[in-house]
């Protein structure tokens, strides 16, 4: 079945709102997996892992759909700059951090990826930005600073540097944005297989040098699965509808993901430890979403015909 499958199954105007829902589950969802990946497997190690799988069902998938786009040479410098900002470098911040952090706290600083794209916009040449995106760009500055900060508070300075580590994560996902519209015309499909082939490599590599992986510890099989469904469900499903969903929904609501998955997140992990966060983190998060939303609220756009500063708001799935 092709990437755009859904179109003929339900028509053009609900697959966007099919794909928004896919990609917002999966993302809400990917960051419990993460903590129970990193349970037993190191954090490259972890990001090597699921990238591996994925770029290989994505290649796979590529194949089975009959893709003819594919850059000729194996290395291709577009794509591996945006698989390094997009993937290889903010999948190894995530692990990392999720050794300790929860999966709620990790979901709502990545969700100030749009911020951090909104900054990048606003320092290009030609671009105006309208009142209500500074707006956005403060309060979601603001929010980060008292969700890291309350943080830091509630836990003995235990976790700031990881909270850090996830802002850092954000910032380079907003930055891969920028270098999407550079890539090759390409299907979704085709960019979502190369850029995980060119992760993969990263990462591999990373962890060879980091966590010499003949000497780790045998995983735990619950991390192993973990580590399988996040690469088959966001490193796989997340970027081919990702894609799929800039093409036909545009901007505004491609970003719009980033204010409805820390909120699924937030409710799977009430759901399932009955965890409250503190007021100061309620207004925080409130904060961060409500400038996401500010951010998001621009004229529709697609990806095929956003000007420049347009494509530096997208950023990559997580």
């Amino acid at each position: 079945m092709g990437v755009t499958s859904l179109t003929t199954i339900m028509g053009d105007r609900r697959e966007p709102y099919v794909l928004l829902a896919i990609v917002s589950a999966v993302w809400g969802l990917s960051s419990f997996l993460v903590h129970t990946t990193v349970a037993t497997i190191p954090p490259a190690s972890a990001a090597a892992g699921r990238l591996v799988v994925g770029a290989i069902a994505l290649a796979a998938l590529a194949r089975m759909v009959k893709t003819a786009n594919e850059p000729q040479s194996l290395w291709h410098w577009g794509y591996a700059k945006v698989a390094f900002f997009g993937q290889a470098l903010p999948f190894f911040l995530i692990s990392w951090a999720q050794v300790r952090v929860t999966p709620s706290t990790a979901s709502v600083l990545i969700a100030t990826t749009p911020v951090f794209a909104s900054v990048f916009a606003l320092r290009q040449r030609g671009v105006h930005a309208a009142g209500r995106t500074w707006v956005g760009v403060v309060l979601g500055l603001a929010g980060l600073t008292g969700f890291i900060g309350s943080s830091a508070w509630s836990t003995g300075s235990q976790t700031w540097l990881r909270d850090l580590a996830l802002a850092a994560a954000a910032l380079s996902f907003a930055f891969s944005g920028r270098l999407v519209g550079r890539l090759p015309s390409d299907s979704a499909l085709t960019r979502g297989a190369n850029v995980a082939r060119h992760s993969a490599a990263m990462m591999v590599a990373a962890s060879l040098v980091f966590d010499h992986p003949w000497a780790m510890s045998a995983p735990s099989a619950e991390s192993l699965c973990a580590m399988v469904f996040l690469a088959l469900l966001s490193t796989c499903v997340a970027y081919v509808a990702y894609y799929r969903l800039i093409a036909i929904g545009g901007l505004p609501m491609a970003t719009s993901h980033h204010y409805i998955a820390p909120v699924i997140a937030l409710a799977i992990q009430f759901w399932w430890t009955g965890t409250i966060p503190t007021p100061l983190q309620f207004i925080s998060v409130g904060a961060i979403l409500a400038a996401v939303a500010l951010i998001a609220q621009r004229p529709a756009t697609t990806a095929a015909t956003a000007p420049t500063g347009e494509t530096s708001l997208l950023s990559e799935p997580k």
